[in-house]
Parts: C-alpha cells; sequence; structure tokens
C-alpha cells in the first residue's frame, strides 16, 4: 500500500508538472500570436487551458489584455465574458450586468489590476509628452537647399506622442472601424505589435487622429469631404476625391506641423540628431541603415532625446501636417506651411536610409496617398 502511494504520488506531481508546462508553452505561443496582432487564434489557445490552474500572475498579462483589446475594439460581450473568467480564476464575482459601455469595463479592469489595465492602456493608445514651446533656428544652413534659409520659429505649447504609432495601435483603430478602413499590407518582415506602423498614407494618419480623437472626447482636427465614386471603401485613396480642412486648434489629435516636430526632435538643442550632435553616437539613439537589419524594429528601445522622444531620428519616417514647400526668409511663429500643394512632408529619417537623412532638419516631400514600408506617423495635440 505504501509503495503504491508513492507511485501515486509520483504520477500526481509528473502530471502536474507536465500540465504547467502546457500552460508555459501555451502562453508562450498566445505571446507570439498576440505580438502578430492574431487576437481571436490567440484567445483560442488560452481558452483552451482556462481549467488547468492560471495563475494570478497569468490571468494579468493574458485573460486581461484580451478583455481590453475586445472591449476597445467594440465586442463588449465578449470582453465581459473574458473578464467574468479572469474574476473567477482569482475566486472573485464580477456584477457583469452592471458594464454598460468601454468606461464600465475599464473600471472593472482596474478593480482586478489597475497597474495591467494602465500598461495596456499605454499599450494599445499613444503616451503624450507635454512639450513646453519656445523659439528655435529651424533649418540648416550646411543642408540641403530646402532646409534654407536657417531663420527663428517660435512654437506654442503643444504635446507629441512619445513613440511612433505602433502596429498595436494602429490594429486597435483598424478593429474598432471594422469593415470601414483596412489594414496596412504586412512588411516583408511581418507584423510586429511594438514596431512602428509602415504601409500608411498621409490619409490613413488624419483618419486615425480623428478617430483618436473621438474616442478621447476632443474635437476632430481635419473635416474630411471625401466625394464617393466606385468604392465604400475610404481605404482606397484612388477612387476618393478627398477635401481636407484642417483646424489646429480643435484640441484634438493631429500630426505635428514641420516646426513642432523639429522643434521636438532638437529637444530643446541644436544637435544634428535628435539626441546627438555626432555621427559616431548616431547607434545609441536610431535605426537606420548601419543597424537596423532591414526592417523596422521596437519603438523605445534606443536612447530618448531631451524632451523624452524615442525614435525621432530613424525608425520611420514621418508624416507631418505642412503641405511641402519652400520656407519662408522671415521669423514665424507657428507656420504650417503653404495652404495648398502636391506633396505632404516627412521627416526623421528611416531604417534603410544612411545617417544623413537622419538630421533633424533633414525633409523629403510625397504624395500623400503613398504607402510605403519606411513611412509611419505619430500623434501630436495643440495644450
Amino acid at each position: 500500500a505504501e509503495a503504491s502511494a508513492v507511485e501515486a504520488r509520483e504520477a500526481l506531481a509528473a502530471t502536474q508538472a507536465a500540465l504547467k508546462e502546457v500552460v508555459r508553452l501555451t502562453l508562450a505561443e498566445v505571446d507570439r500570436l498576440v505580438y502578430q496582432l492574431k487576437y481571436d487564434e490567440a484567445y483560442g489557445q488560452i481558452y483552451s487551458i482556462r481549467g488547468l490552474g492560471v495563475s494570478q500572475d497569468e490571468v494579468g498579462s493574458v485573460l486581461l489584455e484580451f478583455a481590453f483589446w475586445y472591449g476597445e475594439a467594440g465586442d463588449l460581450e465578449k470582453a465581459v465574458g473574458i473578464l467574468d473568467t479572469a474574476y473567477g480564476l482569482l475566486g472573485r464575482r464580477l456584477d457583469a450586468g452592471g458594464i454598460k459601455d468601454r468606461v464600465g469595463l475599464r473600471s472593472a479592469l482596474r478593480g482586478l489590476n489597475a497597474e495591467r489595465t494602465s500598461f495596456l492602456e499605454s499599450r494599445y493608445y499613444p503616451k503624450m509628452v507635454a512639450i513646453k514651446g519656445g523659439a528655435f533656428n529651424m533649418g540648416s544652413a550646411n543642408g540641403d537647399d530646402d532646409e534654407k534659409p536657417v531663420r527663428e520659429v517660435v512654437v506654442s505649447d503643444f504635446g507629441m506622442s512619445e513613440t511612433e504609432v505602433t502596429w498595436w495601435q494602429y490594429g486597435l483603430y483598424v478593429a474598432a472601424r471594422k469593415g470601414e478602413v483596412d489594414m496596412p499590407e504586412a512588411p516583408g518582415w511581418g507584423i510586429a505589435g511594438d514596431n512602428p506602423v509602415v504601409n500608411v498614407s498621409w490619409y490613413d494618419a488624419i483618419g486615425y487622429m480623428n478617430w483618436l480623437s473621438g474616442r478621447m472626447g476632443k474635437k476632430e482636427c481635419y473635416a474630411v469631404d471625401k466625394e464617393k465614386k466606385d468604392t465604400n471603401n475610404l481605404s482606397d485613396y484612388d477612387e476618393l476625391k478627398w477635401t481636407v480642412t484642417p483646424r489646429p486648434n480643435s484640441g484634438g489629435y493631429r500630426l505635428p506641423t514641420e516646426a513642432e516636430w523639429e522643434y521636438a526632435a532638437r529637444g530643446g538643442l541644436q544637435e544634428k540628431y535628435a539626441g546627438t550632435d555626432e555621427e559616431e553616437s548616431l547607434g545609441e539613439y536610431a535605426w537606420y541603415d548601419a543597424n537596423s537589419g532591414s526592417r523596422t524594429r521596437p519603438v523605445r528601445t534606443k536612447k530618448g532625446n531631451p524632451f523624452g522622444l524615442y525614435d525621432m531620428s530613424g525608425n520611420v519616417w514621418e508624416w507631418c501636417w505642412d503641405w511641402y514647400g519652400s520656407y519662408a526668409p522671415e521669423a514665424q511663429t507657428n507656420p504650417t506651411g503653404p495652404s495648398t500643394g502636391d506633396d505632404r512632408v516627412l521627416r526623421g529619417g528611416s531604417w534603410d536610409y544612411s545617417s544623413g537623412y537622419c538630421r533633424v532638419s533633414y525633409r523629403i516631400n510625397r504624395s500623400p496617398s503613398l504607402e510605403r514600408n519606411r513611412n509611419g506617423f505619430r500623434v501630436a495635440r495643440q495644450f
């Protein structure tokens, strides 16, 4: 009998160890799928092990993310069901009937794990940095012709996102606008949640801004009139005539002006790159052709500039507010560029461009409908 008991205990220990390994491997696969924005497939994996003794930490890092994401994407019923499972695993009871909207869902999420909920908010929505305005010398006397003349520019206080908009953030927008906008084409290296979104046009960027403004209770910064032709898909730019009327002081989210972008990139300094004046140290601050491995890289993995902004040099080119045009020679306050034009401005360099293009004064111009695997954007807002 004693020998049988020992064997039973050993068998039980082996079974528990095997179940623990199943959970570990499954959660690793869930993380990989979430990183690729494959939420339905990932949730199917976690659902299959929900009865195997998932720990509180695992609930916080896995189930709460699904509840948050589905709720923000518009499937409140599914989100509440997932959250109810999470509460049950922790021996708690959720008043599911009291959750009527996203606000109620977030409150219930915070009630279970406030720290994890704050993390998810920063993962799926841009984190804004308040920037004190001031005067600076915009342009470069040693740069290309379109970087001249150097003149004093004053910008008012504004906010800018800490990083470029990521696939996680843009993917939530696409999910919330299901059927109205398309997911950008995946680059050759695939979709990675914490990498900057690419293959987005200027029109894609302002669509995201207007959605974000509405989501945050702000007035939209772009009044957009689309003349439909042969499609209802608002991502099919060749089939639409766009008339965009900017409202820069609406309080909503928007693209930064060229002046704001350069002021923010400089970080209060007159350095050549965002964070450094020396090409030899650029690799500490930027992903570019010398160190990127021919692809985008996760945001916030290089040093930030003095304003606490990341990847202002390198990783992806960033769309700006302005039409492209020549600089005015006189000093200016809050310039917004020409009133009309053919191309919009991008700034900052990218993963496949050399160091010279990462200079904070360097400018390129492209059609607002252009989608490329080196082009992305970040968020600004007037405070």
